[in-house]
């Protein structure tokens, strides 16, 4: 077959029937990494022909490439039924675990609740009131069940409905923005648009539903110390096949991979697991107090509750159960983060400094520490240090970071760049620099109308102009100068336009927007007043952060009535910051 396939390969190399022929023959005579490379180059799946779908399944077999190999399977295994050849092939494709080293540590089950029991243990440790708050994250729906069973159609063993599971869950997800904490429900409806991004603990908790669906075993598991050695937070699944434990993680496209620190979380742990999960301007004290009861010996989990409670005002109580995890163990990177949370909830900028550089210490390729210490520096006027933090998490992201976060990170260090530029005095870099803004770059546009505004005399017009054509592009941060500068300049006469230009930024999770418009809002002089509307800014500003935000929230609630409150909080609870522009207000500028 090579002597055959090799040189028509030649002839053809795109024609993906030759590819797969090729590979098939080159995996049959032991050369596997040849093999695997050919399969990897192809783009999509072959069109439906028996032998060719064949010949990519055992090749893909062989070669362990088992996203391709599980594709296959279930676009197979419903042919099964009528082809004898699909048949024979499926009862002797097995896979032989050579991508399930051993691992580090060891799988262990975890308990296994029977019906009943989990609800039972549920009542026993939780109020009625935080019974309510349970979320199940791998909660089986009919939805969950459909899908499980049409992608294994056919499928005659448990390790091929594995491999066509992972196969599946592997392929969702992989669009831009940022994942979440949805539930396996949840990662199910929405992955299907291909814009969504899955992450990693959306992916485990749909692999593991999944799989529970078809009577698999498959566990919910919390990563601490990647295969690469690393350190961090991460969620793959646990899957028991033939008696064996093995880590499947659809994040890594990994099958059998080695992570070397983690926990296999039981039914109850994961519904904990769930609770623990923390969001932006969403920190219920009363769910983080019921996730804790759940698995109270769990660190991870006691230091989310630190870090949920700092976020959430109670800095009393997280301070408490910080000092409890401290007394119980040794140093680690992520007490020392917990502990610059707590203090950077309240301000004490050069005590969190002090803890983020402890932690950096013991973990010193965290894209997540070099990120939060770019902020203290950033909070303590040290651009340098910003800047040499920031540069380092965008090297060093795997994922921690948002991907919003790391947008505004890579355009900030662009201004910073053009803001040098543009306080050089040189009049070739202002001439180079005017040649960008021109050509539409928002960096070029927002450091000549910082120029233009330090000019002696302000060139005041002329820097309004520049920042208004980055505002039209999106810019969050230059739709809140632009809106700040234009009722500085205008009054409030502008209330209308400065509103629309503060309704843009906010939407886009611009703390300072949200506060702004907030408290225009609620004082009702810009524009009509709507208390409801302020609360809700009010309140996403709180949870990233704003002093200003929290003291007004208190004086709100001395004179909204509990109804109102509820609202306020539900809507900024449904609140998803803006990934599309908006049709720009009209400037009267313009």
């Amino acid at each position: 077959m090579l002597k055959f396939f090799e040189p028509a390969h030649t002839d053809r190399p795109h024609d993906p029937n030759i590819t797969i022929f090729l590979a098939f023959a080159r995996a049959q005579n032991g050369d596997l990494e040849g093999a695997g490379s050919l399969l990897r180059s192809l783009d999509e799946l072959p069109e439906e022909n028996e032998f060719v779908e064949l010949a990519l399944l055992a090749g893909a077999s062989l070669t362990w490439e088992l996203e391709l190999a599980g594709r296959e399977l279930t676009r197979l295994g419903p042919r099964a039924a009528e082809s004898e050849n699909i048949r024979e092939t499926l009862a002797t494709v097995l896979f032989s675990r050579k991508g399930d080293r051993s691992s580090n540590a060891p799988i262990v089950r975890p308990r296994s609740f029977a019906p009943g029991e989990l609800s039972a243990e549920l009542g026993r440790r939780l109020t009625a009131e935080e019974q309510k708050l349970v979320v199940n994250p791998l909660e089986i729906t009919s939805e969950i069940t459909t899908e499980a069973r049409r992608l294994t159609v056919g499928l005659t063993n448990d390790a091929q409905r594995a491999v066509a599971l992972f196969a599946e869950v592997t392929r969702r997800g992989r669009g831009a923005g940022d994942g979440g904490r949805r539930t396996a429900s949840e990662a199910l409806k929405d992955s299907s648009d291909p814009q969504t991004r899955l992450s990693c603990q959306e992916y485990a908790k749909l692999f593991v539903a999944l799989a529970q669906v078809l009577g698999l075993e498959a566990w919910l598991v919390h990563v601490e110390r990647c295969a690469d050695g690393s350190p961090g937070y991460h969620d793959c699944a646990a899957l028991f096949l033939e008696g064996r434990g093995l880590l499947v993680d659809p994040t890594w496209r990994a099958f059998g991979i080695v992570h070397e620190a983690f926990t296999v979380l039981d039914d109850l742990q994961a519904i904990s697991h769930q609770a623990m999960q923390l969001a932006a301007g969403q920190h219920s004290p009363a769910r983080l107090r019921a996730g804790l009861k759940l698995n109270p010996e769990d660190r991870w989990t006691r230091l989310q509750f630190v870090r949920g409670m700092a976020k959430a005002g109670e800095p009393a109580v997280a301070a408490e159960e910080l000092r409890r995890v401290r007394s119980s163990g040794g140093a680690s990177w992520d007490v020392h983060e917990a502990a610059a949370e707590l203090e950077m909830a309240g301000e004490r900028w050069k005590a969190a400094l002090a803890e983020l550089q402890l932690a950096l210490s013991l973990s010193p390729s965290n894209a997540l520490l070099h990120a939060q210490l770019a902020s203290v520096h950033l909070q303590l006027n040290e651009f340098e240090k910003w800047k040499e933090h920031t540069e380092a998490a965008l090297r060093f992201d795997r994922g921690e970071i948002s991907v919003a976060r790391r947008l505004s990170s890579q355009s900030q260090l662009a201004m910073a760049s053009a803001f040098a530029q543009g306080q050089s005095g040189d009049r070739g870099s202002l001439d180079e620099l005017r040649h960008r803004a021109e050509g539409g770059e928002v960096a070029a546009q927002l450091a000549l109308a910082k120029a233009c505004f330090e000019a002696r005399p302000p060139r005041t017009e002329e820097g309004m102009r520049w920042l208004l054509k980055a505002a039209e592009q999106g810019d969050d941060q230059a739709q809140f100068n632009y809106a700040k500068n234009l009722h500085l300049l205008r009054g409030n006469d502008a209330g209308e336009e400065v509103v629309q230009w503060l309704t843009r930024s906010a939407s886009q999770g611009n703390v300072e927007a949200q506060y702004r418009l907030g408290l225009f809002l609620y004082e009702g002089k810009l524009v009509k007043g709507d208390n409801l509307a302020a609360g809700q800014w009010f309140l996403l500003a709180a949870g990233k952060g704003s002093v200003e935000a929290k003291s007004l929230l208190k004086e709100m609630e001395m004179f909204l009535n509990a109804d109102e409150l509820a609202e306020a909080r539900k809507r900024a609870t449904a609140f998803t910051p803006a990934t599309s522009k908006a049709a720009a207000p009209k400037s009267k500028a313009q």
